[in-house]
């Protein structure tokens, strides 16, 4: 089984993985995995990263004999395109727009970058994506629960899967809406 930990950058992902792989589950990191097979595409100047070619890190996937071994145990995808890929489920992590804010401004991140991931955060970007993707999926706002929290609700999805009930879904955060109270 493979699945996705997505959600726009910053969201938290490297921190849950590692927290979940701490637990015996394996982790990939795409972008590593795509460096060490060289999967990485062009270097694209304004994102300031490199492309990654999804159809051809999909087609390594499918005639790697280490993801054809995920049927017998749970391997998870570390990326915020890792729910583009040929995924079992997804779990989808959110963030309150103002703390993304907060935590992008702590990278070497332009500004134009940390207004678009922000915007995509406040628009459901990744979670209506993986939304219609229609793998079994579950959402998870990183704005205060603790990892470890958030590493147990993880656990608990894989154990109950395929079943969702008892998890937010992908969208189940309305920014816009949260923001418009204060």
């Amino acid at each position: 089984m493979i699945i996705a930990i997505t959600g726009t950058p910053g969201t938290g992902k490297t921190t849950l993985c590692s927290l979940i792989g701490q637990r015996g589950y394996k982790v990939i990191k795409v972008k590593d995995y795509c460096e060490e097979h060289g999967l990485l595409g062009e270097y694209d100047e304004g994102d300031g990263s490199y492309l990654i070619d999804l159809e051809l890190f999909d087609r390594d996937m499918s005639e790697s004999e280490f993801f054809n071994s995920a049927s017998e145990e749970c391997i998870f995808l570390d990326s915020h395109l890792s729910h583009l890929l040929k995924v079992n489920g997804a779990v989808v992590l959110r963030c309150q727009p103002a703390i993304l804010r907060k935590r992008l401004e702590n990278r070497d991140y332009s500004r134009i970058k940390i207004e678009d991931n922000v915007v995509c955060e406040m628009v459901d970007v990744i979670a209506m994506e993986v939304k219609r993707t229609n793998v079994p999926s579950i959402e998870l706002d990183t704005s205060s629960n603790p990892s470890d929290f958030l590493a147990e609700r993880v656990v608990a999805f894989i154990e109950s899967f395929p079943e969702t009930d008892g998890f937010d879904p992908p969208c189940s955060r309305d920014w816009i809406k949260e923001m418009a109270t204060y």
